[in-house]
């Protein structure tokens, strides 16, 4: 078993992953400095852990990462491979206020996905484990 297979912290370059099986879904917090393909890496590791455990519920929690993605193109990419990896799940996301657009859930939301981006974490997870996450807020 690899370091990335089991839960628990996953260190990178830049972030460390740290994922927990929560009972009705997966949580996952990012710390470190902002790395695009890191992130990349950190969406994939979710899917196949969230896979693995059954999950069809996912957090991943933001805040603890320093900077943020420069481009709206790099968080569009991201949203979009979440689609793709995180297929007929529902995502709730946690980003400071402060950074918060909303390109990488709209490209998610058009390829499919459930994904829901938001600045508090209490909101998001309320959401996540409702009976069934609402489109809108």
């Amino acid at each position: 078993m690899t370091p990335q297979d089991r839960p628990g912290a996953c260190p990178m370059s830049h972030l460390t992953l740290s994922m927990n099986d929560q009972g009705r879904y997966l949580s996952a917090v990012a710390s470190g400095v902002w790395d695009s393909d890191e992130v990349s890496e950190a969406i994939d590791r979710i899917a196949a852990r969230a896979h693995e455990l059954g999950h069809a519920r996912v957090l991943f929690d933001l805040t603890p990462i320093k900077s943020a993605p420069r481009w709206h193109h790099e968080r569009s990419r991201l949203g979009r491979q979440a689609a793709n990896a995180l297929t007929g799940m529902y995502v709730a996301v946690v980003v400071p206020a402060d950074r918060m657009t909303r390109i990488a859930e709209l490209s998610a939301n058009n390829r499919g996905t459930l994904l829901r981006v938001w600045p508090d974490r209490e909101a998001a997870e309320e959401w996540l484990v409702s009976d069934v996450p609402p489109m809108g807020r």
